[in-house]
């Protein structure tokens, strides 16, 4: 069993329009949810061996508190070109390409991926996956390289605004 976890990126700041959309930090409450977020998941005895993340600002602001409670090496952090705005199929290369050795993953991204992966995952239709949604995703599968959103289930979604 291979276990998958997508993270919507905390919520970002619209403030300084002078900046582009990659490097847009997150906003107050972003700074607030992601914490809290790292902390509950942490509480839920979810163990995460790697994270995958787009490179975006608001990305990497938001994986920090996950790499603390998580007790992450910087080894174990890996920031994808691919994942910012990255469809479905760039986050199923991803995982099809991680080490056998890995079986609770991270991937970090954006919507309107996430909630396109959610819906294909999930037996119910899911409108949209909110800023610091955290999805639990489960695969029985032994290989990677057999990975596919089609053959994985939504196991749950936690959301910053139900903590």
């Amino acid at each position: 069993m291979k276990h998958i976890y997508l993270l919507r990126h905390a919520k970002s700041s619209w403030k300084d329009l002078r900046l582009t959309d990659h490097e847009r930090p997150l906003n107050p409450r972003g700074r607030r949810d992601a914490p809290r977020m790292a902390s509950h998941i942490k509480k839920l005895n979810i163990e995460i061996s790697e994270i995958y993340s787009s490179t975006s600002r608001r990305t990497r602001e938001t994986i920090v508190p996950f790499i603390e409670t998580q007790g992450l090496e910087s080894s174990n952090v890996h920031y994808e070109q691919d994942l910012y705005h990255g469809s479905p199929p760039d986050y199923e290369y991803i995982i099809q390409n991680l080490g056998q050795n890995k079986d609770h993953v991270m991937l970090v991204g954006h919507n309107p991926g996430i909630t396109t992966i959610a819906d294909q995952c999930s037996k119910r239709y899911i409108d949209n996956v909110p800023t610091g949604g955290f999805l639990i995703l489960q695969a029985d599968i032994n290989d990677w390289q057999l990975f596919s959103f089609y053959n994985c289930n939504l196991v749950n979604m936690i959301i910053p605004k139900a903590l």
